[in-house]
């Protein structure tokens, strides 16, 4: 863009801070402290940003399905596998937890020009949280 008889350069800068524990750990240690149940390991979850291991692509968490863990079956395009499988063989990632429930994700999708909406089951095994936690953001030595 010319900008008074010279040259300018637009930058937009995005941060996304990244955290080492993942998500299973984090719902394990939600789930170890006070009223630690099912409601308030959803209750952290729901709307919090994850990012993939494998992939490195961010997913908005919209629920939890405690009614399936990583070692049920899901259908893919030609075949049956169960995710424990489907990540050993596209990923090399073993999962150790088999009884971990699953992550729901809600994404939009083009169908031959008609869009759909389509759930993302994500392993909580393979994610890292994003963001800061409220006690991370009162410790002034993390800031």
């Amino acid at each position: 863009r010319n900008y008074n008889g010279g040259t300018l350069l637009g930058l937009d800068i995005k941060h996304k801070v990244l955290r080492t524990d993942s998500v299973l750990e984090f719902m394990n240690s939600v789930a170890r402290g006070p009223g630690g149940n099912q409601n308030m390991i959803t209750k952290q979850l729901v709307g919090a940003i994850v990012m993939t291991k494998y992939n490195n692509k961010t997913y908005r968490v919209d629920d939890i399905a405690f009614d399936k863990k990583a070692s049920d079956s899901v259908e893919l395009k030609r075949e049956t596998t169960t995710y424990i499988d489907y990540y050993m063989r596209n990923y090399e990632m073993v999962i150790k937890d088999k009884n971990q429930p699953l992550l729901v994700c809600r994404s939009k999708t083009k169908v031959n020009g008609v869009e759909k909406e389509i759930l993302i089951h994500l392993v909580p095994e393979v994610c890292y949280m994003t963001g800061l936690t409220d006690n991370m953001r009162s410790n002034f030595k993390v800031m």
